[in-house]
């Protein structure tokens, strides 16, 4: 069976994200995952890999930790990973009120038109979801400008 290209993978869960089924799954895009993950390792952010019920399938969370002011350890999300046939998507969610201050930041000038068009995610959930579809390399160098943003409204 050839699957589709717009199919999510990792959906058993008994089948955990190695390097191996990583591989088998993203294909040519698993270079770009594997730059990906020494980026994030740069910017001291973590990738927790888990398997969601709900969404029945393993999903990745970028974690962002550090002391806070009275010693306590913090940590926020700073991302979702899914893993499709071919390539990897990022989701980051940017509270609404900070859309602005992603537009001043150097990335694509197409991506800054797609910020523009986002749509909050309903009435009550006031973050403005910002999806890469990562085939290659291209898209990091935005997105990773994204991340070190995201990181940095850190509470």
């Amino acid at each position: 069976m050839n699957p589709d290209k717009n199919t999510q993978c990792l959906r058993d869960p008994n089948i955990e994200p190695t390097d191996s089924v990583l591989n088998d799954s993203l294909k040519d895009a698993y270079s770009s995952y594997l730059l990906f993950l020494n980026l994030l390792n740069q910017i001291d952010v973590d990738l927790v890999w888990r398997y969601y019920t709900d969404g029945k399938a393993w999903l990745a969370k970028g974690i962002y930790r550090w002391t806070g002011k009275k010693g306590s350890d913090k940590e926020m999300s700073v991302f979702w990973c899914s893993i499709w046939n071919g390539f990897f998507k990022i989701v980051i969610y940017i509270p609404e009120d900070k859309r602005e201050d992603i537009l001043y930041l150097p990335i694509d000038d197409n991506l800054k038109i797609k910020i523009r068009e986002i749509k909050r995610m309903g009435e009550t959930f006031r973050s403005l979801p910002i999806v890469f579809d990562v085939h290659s390399n291209e898209e990091l160098e935005s997105m990773l400008k994204i991340i070190v943003y995201k990181k940095g409204l850190k509470k």
